[in-house]
């Protein structure tokens, strides 16, 4: 007969190893739940990173946008000053040249040449 017979030394084998297990098992738990526990806290501190971050990119965005603002208005005050100044002199001048012309046309009319 070819039967395994087991043994009380070889049950108490048995447990041994699987009690060896279980301790291993628990220690490799608590390894776990401790590389968990890291995992979160980093994860948190990253998060908070991102909303600080967006939010200093809104504000300066926003900043940026202002002052681009700022910019664009005080060109443009600038360039219809300069338009103004620009207008008024080619109107001085177109002025001054219609006198002259009326003028001289007073004259000729007004005063005839003798001859």
């Amino acid at each position: 007969m070819a039967m395994s017979v087991t043994t009380e030394v070889d049950l108490k084998e048995i447990r041994d190893l699987l009690l060896g297990l279980d301790l291993k098992i628990e220690a490799v738990d608590k390894k776990l739940d401790i590389s968990v526990v890291r995992i979160e806290t980093r994860l948190d501190g990253l998060e908070k990173q991102v909303i600080d971050t967006r939010t200093s990119l809104e504000k300066q965005i926003v900043d940026t946008r202002t002052s681009l603002e700022k910019q664009i208005s005080e060109n443009r005050v600038s360039l219809d000053n300069r338009l103004n100044v620009t207008t008024i002199g080619f109107l001085s001048i177109v002025g001054i040249l219609v006198t002259g012309m009326l003028g001289f046309i007073g004259k000729v009319v007004f005063f005839p040449p003798q001859v």
